[in-house]
C-alpha cells in the first residue's frame, strides 16, 4: 500500500505546477462522452524445454468514458480467447469442443488537473479459464483475479503524452465445475498476492499516425515463491481520414521467470478500432489502458 500511497502523493503534488500549462487546441474540458470499441487478434509464440508454441488468439473489446466539468468515469469490457484444436490439433476430444478464454471488465474513476494531467483510481476483474463442453456434459476450469490502484495520463505537448500505473495483483479463487461426476469446491487462494507498475509513451506523427512503446512489469508471490512477468509491446496507428476508424498492429516480447528459470514469448497483432464521441486533444480526452491482472498474454 505504500507504493499506491506515494503515487497518488506524487500525483497531487505535481499537479499544481502543472494544471496552469495549457494545451494547445485542447478541445472539450467541459462535459463530454467519448469511447472506441475494437476487434482484432494476436498470436502468441515462442519456445519452451525445446518445443515450439504458437497460439492464435481473438480480441474484442470497448472502453467508454465521460466527463462532466473535471470529474470523470471510464469502463472497459474486453473478451480475448482462442480454440484448443488451433494450437494442439492432434488432442482428441470427440464431439467436444474446447476453448481458453480470458474476460475482462475494469472501471475507473478520473480526475483532470487542467489540460496536461489526468489521474484515476482503477478497479478491474478478469476470470481466465478453460472450458471443454459436447453441448450435454461439461468441465469448466476458472480463475478470477482483481487489480486494482492508481494511474496517471500526463501530455506533454500536443503531440507527446505518457500514461504510468501502479497497482495490485490479487488472485481470488480457483473453480472446477462439472457434470462430469468430479465436482470441486471454490479454492480461495489467499496465500498469493502480486503487484504490477506500467508505463507508456505515445507520439503523434501528425493527424494520421501514431506510435506508442509500453511496458508492465508483474511479480506474484506464493509461499516465499515468486513469478516474474516482465511484458514489453511497440504499437503502430494509422486514423483513416473519411472515417472514424484506426487500423494497428503491434509486436510485443514477454518474459516469465522464476526459480532461475525463464520463458521468452513474443506476440503479434493486428486491430480495426471505431473511435466515437469528441474527445478533444488534452490529457482529459485520452483514454487508460485496460488494467489485467498479466499484461502479454492476452
Amino acid at each position: 500500500m505504500r507504493i499506491l500511497a506515494g503515487l497518488a502523493f506524487s500525483v497531487l503534488t505535481v499537479s499544481t505546477a502543472l494544471a496552469a500549462d495549457p494545451v494547445q487546441d485542447a478541445g472539450p474540458s467541459g462535459t463530454r462522452f467519448f469511447g472506441e470499441a475494437y476487434l482484432g487478434g494476436h498470436v502468441l509464440f515462442g519456445n519452451e524445454q525445446d518445443e515450439d508454441f504458437l497460439v492464435p488468439m481473438v480480441d474484442i473489446g470497448a472502453r467508454v468514458a465521460g466527463q462532466y466539468g473535471a470529474f470523470g468515469a471510464q469502463l472497459d469490457a474486453e473478451y480475448s480467447g482462442f480454440k484448443l484444436d488451433w494450437v494442439r490439433p492432434e488432442i482428441d476430444l470427440g464431439d467436444a469442443d474446447g476453448s481458453v478464454t480470458a474476460i475482462g471488465f475494469t472501471g475507473h474513476a478520473t480526475y483532470n488537473f487542467g489540460e496536461r494531467l489526468k489521474a484515476g483510481a482503477y478497479l478491474g476483474y478478469m476470470r481466465g479459464g478453460v472450458s471443454i463442453t459436447d453441448g450435454v456434459d461439461f468441465v469448466d476450469i476458472n480463475l478470477d483475479s482483481l487489480v486494482y490502484g492508481v494511474e496517471a495520463i500526463y501530455q506533454i505537448n500536443e503531440n507527446n503524452w505518457i500514461e504510468a500505473n501502479v497497482g495490485l495483483v490479487d488472485p481470488r479463487n480457483f473453480t472446477v465445475t462439472s457434470t462430469m461426476g468430479f465436482p470441486m469446491p471454490s479454492m480461495p487462494l489467499d496465500d498469493i498476492s502480486g503487484f504490477n507498475v506500467g508505463a507508456g509513451y505515445t507520439h503523434r506523427f501528425n493527424p494520421q499516425w501514431t506510435a506508442t512503446g509500453k511496458v508492465n512489469y508483474t511479480r506474484l508471490t506464493a509461499f516465499d515463491e515468486s513469478v516474474d512477468f516482465l511484458s514489453l509491446k511497440a504499437i503502430a496507428a494509422y486514423q483513416l481520414e473519411t472515417m472514424p476508424l484506426v487500423v494497428s498492429s503491434s509486436l510485443g516480447y514477454t518474459n516469465i521467470s522464476t526459480g532461475g528459470e525463464s520463458v521468452d514469448a513474443f506476440n503479434i497483432g493486428a486491430r480495426l478500432t471505431l473511435k466515437f464521441g469528441d474527445s478533444g486533444n488534452d490529457a482529459g480526452g485520452k483514454l487508460f489502458s485496460t488494467r489485467r491482472a498479466l499484461d502479454g498474454f492476452f
